[in-house]
């Protein structure tokens, strides 16, 4: 049975090598990494102790979502939980984790936020019918350009 529970300081050993594969299946033109692993460490635990992250599990870990609580940019009235990392292990997808996390979220929200953005990668495996199906509305798309270094 999938368990979905808030995340600790004592789940970033196991997230933090998650979270590179995370940044290298998702990018092919530049590492989402970052080249300190403590500065990767400090910003995971800081969005366990200030923000949401939720670990999916069973006999072992299976995936985690997390993100950020924020005022929205333009409109500081509405408080936003923004989506930043939702990942189920390759060996779990297809399994009930990824829609647990989700709905995790959603349950987790109510009173808490007025507003959910969930994004969805370009090489996601989660098909985006499943959020258009829970309510959600596509508002935008994001276009990514790595720009040259000048030397």
């Amino acid at each position: 049975m999938v368990l979905v529970r808030g995340a600790t300081v004592h789940d970033v050993p196991w997230i933090m090598p998650e979270l590179r594969v995370f940044a290298g299946f998702y990018s092919d033109t530049i590492n989402l990494y970052p080249k300190d692993d403590l500065y990767a460490r400090a910003r995971l635990e800081e969005m366990i102790d200030k923000h949401l992250v939720l670990v999916a599990e069973d006999v072992e870990p299976m995936g985690f979502i997390a993100g950020l609580v924020t005022p929205h940019f333009f409109n500081p009235d509405l408080q936003v939980f923004a989506e930043v990392f939702w990942w189920v292990r390759e060996a779990y997808r297809g399994s009930s984790a990824g829609l647990r996390l989700l709905r995790a979220v959603e349950a987790w929200s109510v009173g808490k936020v007025d507003l959910i953005t969930m994004s969805l990668q370009a090489k996601t495996p989660v098909n985006p019918d499943c959020l258009l199906r829970r309510g959600y509305e596509l508002m935008e798309s994001s276009f990514v350009k790595v720009v040259p270094k000048v030397a």
